[in-house]
């Protein structure tokens, strides 16, 4: 499959069940999508992402917090305003789609230097 990816300063890739995980536009239809490269078996796949997210994902960061794919986003697509809360999408179960989960948590003024860093426990994020 062929993608157009994007500044990987902004969106570096992500290691999670031993895969490289990043968001890059299909370049058939350039929709965005969770690119994932195997490194054991040398093959890119697409990981599903939330359902509810849908062209949030063009905007949207990749982090691994707790062995879990996640996914979260700091500011609104029409018009570009920071958040004052922000969700945080956990992947509980690898390549399943149903399985994400959201958190919704404060950006406490940040603007764009929010990062999750690790998960406490089964629900609660820092």
């Amino acid at each position: 499959p062929f993608y157009w990816h994007p500044d990987t300063s902004t969106s570096p890739g992500v290691f999670v069940d031993g895969s490289i995980h990043w968001i890059a536009c299909n370049a058939s239809d350039c929709k965005p999508t969770i690119v994932a490269f195997d490194l054991a078996k040398e093959t890119f796949c697409e990981a599903p992402p939330p359902s509810l997210v849908g062209d949030m994902l063009v905007c949207s960061h990749l982090v691994a917090l707790g062995g879990y794919l996640c996914m979260y986003n700091i500011q609104e697509i029409d018009d570009w305003a920071v958040k004052e809360e922000i969700d945080i999408w956990v992947m509980k179960e690898y390549g399943i789609r149903e399985s994400w989960i959201r958190f919704t948590v404060s950006s406490l003024g940040a603007l764009f230097d929010f990062r999750p860093l690790c998960m406490v426990g089964q629900d609660q994020v820092v």
